[in-house]
């Protein structure tokens, strides 16, 4: 059993999948297996795979059914004490899968680590604005005593690529979100996780993001959709602990200002009439609700979507 399991859901990412392969195969670790889960690709991604000779590599397929799918297949198949859900476009660095795991065996109360990431093409580190939230470092739970916009800022942390799970905490939730969502289906599964386990934070960055690879909005009706953790938040209930719930409900309150926003963004106006029909409680931050509802009538006022 390998000590650590990557996986790699792959959809079309022929110019990118073997930087994100070799970065893996030059970890200062090698007891790893990398399970790749084809999401039905067009192009010639899987003719890059098949060139790889590891016995460490293994090439699983599906029809498209979309990134939460293909990483909840890949962790069906794979066998590893730690997990790591890299995606096809980013990239590691060497010591990323040590340190995780290492800070993971040296805090057992610890079931994910998160760590910094360089984003960008020129390799700028990433982290929260300091001026709103510190970047913790060490044991971290969800807080019951802060803002939970600050909270907000830390969960953006929770990049895909940077995280490293032990398997019985995965094991403990949901899974992604699935009917081939492509936005927001990892923060929905970071919040299932978070809610009921602790994390250990280290802002040194050991992976790096590439966004400007990132095919943004492929897929997608609309650039910014509502997110299945405001619109689809039971399995995040189901493992959130009882006393932590009211919190909850303020952090789910606040997603769903911001898809708002996004929504009035985009002036589709039969997206607000919707989340303003299904979280009514955004009240809860009564002056960002108000001043939500005053835009959204104004701008019924501007040509857009009906």
């Amino acid at each position: 059993m390998p000590i650590a399991s990557i996986i790699i859901p792959l959809y079309n990412k022929e110019k990118y999948i073997a930087r994100a392969i070799d970065s893996i195969l030059n970890q200062t670790i090698t007891d790893i297996e990398i399970i790749i889960v084809n999401d039905g690709s067009t192009d010639q991604s899987i003719a890059v795979v098949e060139k790889y000779n590891d016995e460490r590599i293994h090439l699983y397929h599906q029809e498209n059914a979309g990134p939460g799918a293909a990483r909840n297949h890949g962790f069906r198949k794979s066998n590893g004490t730690y997990i790591n859900f890299l995606d096809a476009d980013d990239e590691m660095m060497p010591t990323f899968l040590e340190t995780s795991i290492q800070h993971l065996k040296e805090y057992p109360e610890c079931k994910i680590s998160v760590c910094g990431h360089y984003r960008t093409e020129d390799k700028i580190c990433w982290k929260p604005p300091h001026e709103q939230v510190h970047f913790p470092e060490g044991p971290w739970q969800i807080p019951t005593d802060r803002p939970v916009n600050e909270t907000i800022l830390l969960m953006d942390c929770y990049q895909m690529s940077s995280v490293v799970c032990d398997r019985t905490a995965i094991e403990s939730v949901d899974g992604f979100y699935e009917n081939k969502c492509v936005f927001g289906e990892d923060t929905h599964f970071w919040l299932q996780l978070a809610v009921g386990h602790t994390t250990y934070f280290n802002p040194e960055p050991l992976t790096w993001y590439h966004t400007e690879a990132s095919e943004l909005g492929v897929g997608r009706e609309t650039p910014n959709p509502v997110p299945p953790h405001v619109f689809d938040p039971k399995a995040i209930y189901h493992h959130c602990p009882e006393k932590l719930k009211p919190y909850l409900d303020g952090l789910i309150d606040y997603y769903a200002l911001i898809a708002l926003w996004h929504r009035m963004t985009d002036q589709d106006h039969i997206g607000v009439r919707n989340i303003l029909k299904e979280y009514p409680k955004t009240n809860n931050f009564w002056m960002l609700y108000l001043k939500t509802k005053i835009k959204y009538f104004a701008s019924r006022l501007l040509p857009g979507k009906k």
